[in-house]
């Protein structure tokens, strides 16, 4: 990654935002949990879907509810407003490999 200006890229973004990974988390999703995040300051939520492949983007405090991408989108990552993206095209099978 490259910096810009210091601007962009701050450690402290990635206090900020948060990456579950896991298929069950799509089944029992647990509002409280997302509530807890969005009251501690995260500002971002990803859930990534290996199974069905998508991936939910909850931004807070802009929406309650999330943004659903498949593993064909490229994801704008919402704390470095939207200047970096994620090509899940390019990483797909990478995710696949890893919820074998």
């Amino acid at each position: 990654m490259k910096k810009n200006s210091g601007q962009l890229f701050r450690p402290e973004c990635f206090e900020k935002s948060a990456i579950d990974g896991s298929s069950h988390r799509l089944k029992a999703l647990d509002f409280h949990l997302l509530l807890k995040y969005a009251e501690s300051g995260v500002l971002e939520y990803w859930i990534i879907d290996p199974e069905k492949k998508i991936i939910l983007v909850y931004r807070f405090p802009q929406s309650r509810f999330p943004t659903c991408f498949n593993f064909a989108d490229t994801v704008p990552v919402g704390i470095w407003n939207d200047q970096m993206k994620v090509d899940f095209k390019e990483i797909s099978s990478e995710l696949e490999d890893l919820y074998e």
